[in-house]
């Protein structure tokens, strides 16, 4: 720090403060999970298809998509991977209490995406009480037309985590459809 005639200079000091202020924000960011990162992937392909959680037994669906349409203004080479993921219990009965889903991993060959959910609310319509709706956005450019694996992480009511995978999902292309 620089003193001039026994005084800090005035424009070092805001300086200081602003990049200590930073310095203690970035320390602080690096704990913060933009992503729920890397899981080992034979732990992730031997993630059940089905759990049975209490008297439940519980799977999933997807429909994972790029869109190509020109009328949605998507690139040349097509936009993002998008998925959605249907968590439900097989017999239709609701889903217990506290039941919930925030992560995805998806799988091709040794390539993974790891995300979280965005936590968008389902169509009324789709608003099921034996249901889990989440989605995931702008994933890697893969497919159309390949096989994927998918994997979610979800939490019960007591906080405890499993993962559900559901294999050979497939990649739609999304064009326009002009006759």
């Amino acid at each position: 720090m620089r003193i001039i005639q026994g005084k800090i200079n005035r424009h070092i000091l805001p300086a200081t403060i602003f990049f200590s202020i930073l310095f203690l924000f970035s320390a602080c960011l690096k704990d913060l999970d933009l992503r729920p990162g890397e899981m080992d992937l034979i732990e992730l392909l031997a993630a059940p298809d089905t759990l049975q959680i209490g008297s439940q037994r519980i799977t999933m669906r997807t429909q994972m998509w790029r869109d190509f349409r020109t009328s949605t203004e998507s690139p040349e080479d097509g936009g993002f991977l998008n998925a959605i993921f249907w968590i439900y219990s097989i017999d239709s009965t609701a889903l217990p209490g506290g039941f919930s889903a925030d992560a995805a991993w998806i799988v091709l060959g040794e390539q993974v995406w790891d995300t979280y959910l965005t936590g968008e609310a389902p169509p009324v319509e789709e608003q099921l009480s034996f249901q889990l709706f989440e989605v995931a956005r702008n994933g890697p450019k893969w497919g159309p037309g390949d096989l994927l694996t998918t994997v979610v992480r979800l939490r019960d009511r007591q906080g405890r985590r499993h993962l559900l995978r559901a294999s050979n999902q497939t990649v739609e292309r999304l064009e326009d459809d002009f006759e």
